[in-house]
């Protein structure tokens, strides 16, 4: 993960919290595809990607950063509770 790449998760959190999720989405998307792996911008993306109702997508996510190194014991709660919320939302009444 170069130093650019952490600059593009940055101006995707801040375009997200402005609403403008597009340029966020497609910003996060390079970031991860050149090797970002923070517990930030992991988590705001993941809820990017359910907000935008992609429920399946959000889990797969989820459960692919769930061993993010460095992730704080609040990170993990928020973590496993969008996980549960996309569980519910996809019908796995069990796990949501």
């Amino acid at each position: 993960m170069g130093v650019l790449t952490g600059i593009k998760a940055t101006k995707a959190y801040r375009l997200q919290q402005k609403g403008q999720t597009g340029e966020a989405r497609k910003l996060y998307e390079e970031a991860y595809s050149e090797g970002l792996d923070d517990p930030r911008y992991n988590l705001a993306y993941a809820l990017l990607i359910i907000r935008e109702g992609e429920y399946q997508k959000g889990r797969e996510f989820l459960v692919k950063h769930q061993k993010t190194p460095g992730m704080t014991p609040s990170q993990r709660t928020t973590l496993l509770v969008d996980y549960a919320a996309c569980c519910f939302r996809l019908g796995d009444l069990d796990k949501g």
